[in-house]
């Protein structure tokens, strides 16, 4: 396995781009709908056509032409705007499961490599994303798991970045990219429980970040550590010193249930 940085690179870029053509290639068979496409397709199409919501021709409850209604749209809505972009045909269906596949591979890499993995474990994982049958199938058909497992590994991705960087940007792209997953299935919730694990974890975290690839700048090396939501406070010192580090907690706290609880909910409704 290649260890150098530009081997890397390139194995990386080659293995996303044979997967890019393995699920492109015949996209646009078999020419009807497959398994579940009978439901998200054509709802997508119903989304795009503007016949979704209280139909006043039935009771009010009802939800118009849409019959996947016990699912949240966000899925559906991925998949109307293939339809807006590609037709409603079986390119325009299946082309946002595409590119959701495509990116839920190019976080195998990196986010093995955060977990503490050598490069060339790393791109074992990414060779066996790639190969996965499952993954590839999904990847060529419209229904609503392959979001709800792109956002999920986007949601950890962040996540573990924030608990290895602290900085908070990441851990609200986490909670949108969690909101995201919620707001395309409910088993979505597992992304923000594995993401608020995360952060409970930042301590033994914090020393996997891969090194060779991201080196720490001069600004980041000078940065003093936030405490951690595990962190006990000092047991000796001024009161000042103890009443620093609790608001550095509650801090903690309050940032992690906005970003992770907060975000998500927004996101979702």
């Amino acid at each position: 396995m290649p260890k150098s940085r530009g081997l890397v690179i390139v194995t990386v870029v080659a293995l996303i781009a044979i997967s890019i053509v393995l699920r492109c290639w015949h996209v646009d068979r078999p020419q009807d709908y497959m398994f579940d496409e009978v439901y998200y397709a054509k709802d997508a199409q119903t989304i795009v056509d503007g016949r979704v919501g209280p139909n006043a021709k039935k009771s009010s409850w009802e939800p118009g032409d849409e019959v996947s209604w016990p699912h949240p749209e966000a899925g559906k809505f991925a998949i109307a705007l293939g339809i807006l972009l590609a037709g409603d045909r079986p390119v325009g269906w299946r082309l946002a499961c595409v590119v959701a596949g495509v990116v839920l591979l190019c976080c195998i890499y990196p986010l093995a490599r955060r977990l503490g993995l050598p490069r060339p474990w790393a791109l074992a994982a990414l060779l066996m994303a790639a190969a996965d049958p499952l993954n590839l199938l999904q990847s060529r058909i419209a229904t609503l798991d392959v979001f709800v497992a792109m956002w999920t590994v986007v949601c950890i991705l962040f996540a573990l970045r924030y608990a290895q960087e602290r900085r908070s940007l990441w851990l609200l792209m986490s909670g949108l990219a969690g909101g995201l997953a919620l707001a395309t299935k409910w088993s979505g919730a597992l992304a923000l429980v594995a993401a608020a694990a995360m952060v409970l974890l930042a301590p033994r975290l914090a020393g996997r970040a891969p090194e060779g690839d991201a080196p720490a700048t001069a600004e980041e090396k000078r940065r003093p550590e936030p405490p951690s939501l595990t962190d006990d406070p000092p047991p000796d010192g001024e009161a000042g010193g103890r009443a620093s580090s609790w608001r550095a907690l509650a801090g903690g706290a309050l940032l992690a249930f906005v970003c992770l609880v907060a975000v998500p909910l927004v996101v979702y409704l």
